[in-house]
């Protein structure tokens, strides 16, 4: 299988997008009990089995480098879900299985107008979609736009404009911790493995160390909070302005700080 050795799955951006158009493909052509669907399944694990040890190349960055291959994976997932358990269809505009979970199951009806356009939109917003906003099968706890008026919802002007100043300010955190902590002979010394332990030592520990672990533990926290808000601002905004989704589709990806009061707020 010589494409599992070529320039497309060495490329980590080329892989996600084959995967990507190929996910949403299926699920934009296919009706909800479609053998392609089975087919196609193997053969995307394959492809992601083969592309995963490439995720770094050319990227500099190993968050960005985690991110492409989280991808991936979790585009096999999807596609587990929407075209194999919940079995999502265009023609019946939502899930037609409970094997995913999903209740208020839709029927495919035979007579529906077919707009291939429609299919795209359909099958983007199925592989992209992981709250279902708006939806009868809307994830509990999906944060509104504003608290205060859960009808709101801004100008697709204003909407792409705050998206874009979140976006840059999240990769501007991610590239300065990347070189913060691009310091192998420093790390090797302030994480050593004579350091793992902590209650065994604890009369040893420097307020350098101690100041040291905690920064480490928020930066993880930091970190991962704006690898997910750039991730979803990048979708947000290319799927606004190609017209894929409305802004309604796109509401907040975290809650308010002050609402994780406990830990069942706290993950939703």
């Amino acid at each position: 299988m010589d494409i599992l050795n070529s320039s497309l799955i060495a490329n980590p951006i080329i892989s996600n997008i084959v995967t990507l158009a190929t996910v949403a493909s299926v699920l934009s052509f296919t009706s909800a009990n479609s053998r392609v669907r089975t087919a196609v399944f193997p053969i995307l694990l394959l492809w992601t089995w083969a592309a995963l040890p490439h995720s770094r190349n050319g990227v500099s960055r190993n968050v960005w480098a985690s991110f492409l291959a989280s991808n991936l994976l979790g585009q096999c997932l999807q596609y587990a879900d929407m075209a194999l358990l919940s079995r999502w269809s265009y023609e019946a505009d939502g899930p037609t299985s409970t094997l995913g979970g999903q209740r208020n199951l839709k029927f495919e009806a035979s007579g529906k107008h077919v707009s291939t356009m429609g299919k795209v939109r359909f099958g983007l917003f199925a592989t992209w979609a992981a709250r279902l906003a708006n939806s009868p099968w809307e994830v509990k706890n999906t944060p509104p736009f504003r608290a205060d008026d859960l009808t709101f919802v801004p100008s697709r002007r204003r909407f792409l404009r705050d998206t874009a100043l979140k976006l840059t300010a999240c990769i501007f955190i991610i590239d300065i911790a990347s070189l913060v902590s691009a310091q192998p002979a420093q790390n090797a010394a302030l994480f050593s493995e004579a350091r793992v332990p902590l209650f065994a030592r604890i009369g040893d520990v420097t307020g350098e160390e101690a100041v040291v672990r905690v920064s480490v533990s928020l930066l993880g926290w930091v970190i991962n909070y704006c690898v997910l808000e750039a991730i979803y601002d990048m979708l947000a905004i290319v799927s606004v302005v190609l017209g894929f989704t409305g802004v309604s589709s796109w509401r907040p990806i975290f809650g308010k700080i002050e609402d994780s009061s406990s830990l069942r707020q706290f993950w939703g």
